[in-house]
């Protein structure tokens, strides 16, 4: 199995998803948009990322902005840093940290025109605590958590 493919890029940020949703169809049915661009041009990225997410952009263009920097730093260097981490997406909606520990996370639907995301990287919803993991391996963890039943792998990761 590559694991590699199943990572992504999260904001390290825990936001209320419904609460996106929502507003975001608000501000989309102010106007038929044709995409993300449109979208963007009409409110500013400055307000939708304080309106959507409470981000508060110093730049007026995402890719100038520290936040957008960070991403990318990310990217380059797979390590995580204050604004941003790297997961495995195993779900359309669930990702799994690995570290010292095994986090389970809700990951944020895409907010999307035409199918264009409107940011390159995800939020989280919220973050459970399920086992520790000083002694495995990232691709044992993940094939473990396919394959166990939710018992054997907290019994296996001391979870309880």
């Amino acid at each position: 199995m590559n694991i590699d493919k199943l990572k992504i890029i999260v904001r390290n940020k825990e936001v209320d998803n419904a609460e996106i949703s929502t507003k975001f169809s608000l501000m989309e049915a102010k106007k038929d948009f044709i995409s993300i661009d449109d979208f963007i041009s009409f409110f500013g990225i400055s307000n939708i990322m304080k309106e959507l997410f409470e981000e508060n952009l110093e730049e007026s263009e995402l890719k100038k902005s520290l936040l957008y920097k960070e991403y990318k730093n990310i990217g380059l260097n797979p390590t995580n840093n204050n604004y941003f981490k790297v997961i495995y997406r195993m779900h359309k909606d669930i990702g799994l940290e690995i570290c010292e520990h095994i986090y389970l996370y809700r990951i944020v639907s895409n907010l999307e025109i035409n199918k264009e995301p409107l940011l390159p990287w995800y939020y989280i919803g919220n973050k459970k605590y399920i086992a520790d993991t000083w002694w495995g391996k990232d691709e044992e963890i993940i094939n473990d958590i396919n394959k166990l039943t939710l018992v054997d792998f907290i019994a296996k990761y001391k979870g309880i």
